[in-house]
């Protein structure tokens, strides 16, 4: 279940989801990939926002024991698409 879009730059936008994590389409939502790398898993997302530079999640996770919540920061959205992409804490 997708929570929270938001469009960076044009074509490029990204969802935040409830049990899924991020995921990003550079063609309008024709196509969507994850982009989770550096996140908890699962990670549900409570928020989705961008500055233009930079992508911010707002999350809640559960390990089984307790119930987390954190916000994590992309280091740039012009790189989300390609290899190595991390989410940082």
């Amino acid at each position: 279940m997708i929570r929270f879009v938001c469009r960076y730059k044009g074509q490029l936008l990204f969802a935040g989801t409830r049990t899924e994590g991020v995921f990003v389409s550079s063609n309008s939502g024709a196509n969507w990939s994850t982009v989770n790398a550096g996140l908890p898993a699962p990670v549900s997302i409570s928020s989705l926002e961008t500055d233009g530079t930079q992508l911010y999640a707002g999350t809640s996770w559960d390990n089984g024991t307790n119930l987390y919540h954190g916000m994590f920061i992309s280091p740039d959205t012009r790189s989300i698409m390609g290899a190595g992409y991390q989410w940082i804490a």
